[in-house]
């Protein structure tokens, strides 16, 4: 028998406010000259979390093992939000971080639960080992931090505000069918099986695994309807299933290389109304359509955004010993991934990040004491995407004024240099 038992508590406490000053925006207005606080928010959280877990492991024989474990888990979440807009009030007194700390929390969310674990293994001889894990995760809620909208009014101003399940937002009555205040907490149940192998007298390790993972109120990202605020929201379902694979050879006692794959599916199982929030596209017509929302649903099998379909790894190192002292290493690299979506589905006119790959490599001198690296990082000097922010929707021409918001941030060019390092403490 083995086991383990323990216990985790985390208490956090937020007390901030945000300001936003727009010098001579008042005046222009024609409202009170100097009075140029536009924003004042004022944010209280405290939160409890608690659990107490533990698992058993027993060897039913020499070769075969099973773990059974288990997490009961609670937390509470309490806030406070507000926001205003005092643009051209000069009575307005923001609180101090002081006067916002005193004031009385409104229970936000709470949730209990319990999760479980369970591991089969067998030695199929002693270098290889088999196993099948089911277990199951859990990730807590939180507040989106912005205040309630008042009750529609379509001769008021709306500024950022996020309304609550079955409230009307526009004047043609229609209602929301989600909760932009607050999103829930998420479950996943994972299912994996998989092998550890080591081959040719231990100098080559082979692992590989298939896995199913079924996500429960997904947490996405979405924003709202008033400001299209980045918020996040609970879907009703997703689930991911992939395979990987990695290996570590030691070819010859100075040459060695690793290297993975990987393929992940990743995608909706329910739709979910009003997920990916855009602006209308540009017609003929109307080639600058302004930035009124727009809202796309994500749709059953929709693949989720963020992530590679497909991504491989190769890495290669061979030490060089010296007559003398001392010893050469040259190492190369290559880093391969395939196109990421920056929406669900790619929904609402958002691009696709291309695939692209990455060679580096480099040649080190090591003495002992101090060392000299000559390094190619980007070798090939590809022009690859990290993110983006927008699409090409939102660059328009309004008033006369070129109004570029849609724009992707890069990976590095090819940089090639040479580094020291010189270690001055006797070893």
């Amino acid at each position: 028998f083995n086991w383990i038992i323990g216990g985790f508590y985390n208490k956090f406490e937020l007390v901030g406010s945000s300001t936003e000053f727009t010098p001579g925006y008042s005046e222009f207005l024609g409202l009170t000259p100097g009075a140029d606080l536009e924003y004042f928010s004022e944010q209280v959280e405290d939160l409890t979390e608690s659990a107490i877990y533990g698992e058993i492991g027993y060897d039913i024989t020499d070769r075969l093992s099973v773990t059974v474990g288990g997490r009961y888990y609670e937390y509470e979440l309490d806030t406070f939000f507000l926001e205003s807009f005092p643009i051209g009030d000069p009575d307005f007194v923001p609180r101090t971080l002081d006067q916002i700390a005193d004031l009385e929390l409104e229970p936000n969310q709470s949730d209990d639960g319990f999760l479980s674990k369970f591991n089969i293994s067998y030695d199929l001889t002693d270098d290889a080992l088999i196993y099948f894990t089911r277990s199951e995760g859990y990730r807590i809620g939180e507040s989106n931090g912005l205040a309630d909208c008042p009750a529609f009014d379509p001769d008021a101003d709306q500024f950022s505000c996020a309304y609550g399940p079955g409230e009307v937002f526009n004047e043609n009555g229609d209602v929301t069918q989600r909760d932009e205040r607050e999103y829930g907490p998420d479950t996943t149940t994972n299912y994996e099986i998989g092998a550890k192998t080591t081959l040719l007298d231990g100098s080559l390790t082979l692992n590989g695994a298939v896995y199913f993972i079924e996500w429960t109120d997904p947490q996405l990202s979405s924003a709202t309807i008033v400001a299209a605020s980045p918020i996040t929201i609970n879907a009703d379902g997703a689930e991911a299933k992939g395979v990987e694979i990695s290996a570590d050879w030691q070819a010859t006692e100075n040459f060695r290389i690793r290297g993975s794959y990987s393929h992940t599916e990743a995608e909706l199982t329910e739709p979910v109304p009003d997920l990916v929030r855009t602006i209308p596209a540009p017609t003929e017509a109307d080639p600058n359509p302004g930035f009124p929302n727009a809202f796309e649903d994500g749709v059953a099998g929709d693949r989720l955004p963020g992530s590679p379909e497909d991504q491989f790894s190769f890495f290669a190192t061979y030490n060089q010993p010296l007559s003398g002292s001392g010893e050469i290493a040259y190492n190369v690299g290559y880093s391969w991934q395939g196109d990421v979506l920056t929406s669900a589905g790619g929904r609402g006119g958002f691009p696709t990040l291309d695939s692209f790959g990455v060679l580096n490599g480099s040649i080190v001198y090591d003495a002992g004491n101090w060392s000299a690296t000559l390094y190619a990082n980007n070798l090939l000097d590809e022009f690859y995407e990290t993110g983006v922010r927008n699409n090409s929707r939102f660059n328009q021409v309004q008033s006369g004024a070129n109004l570029r918001r849609h724009y992707s941030t890069v990976g590095a060019p090819r940089s090639i240099g040479i580094r020291f390092k010189w270690d001055i403490w006797d070893k």
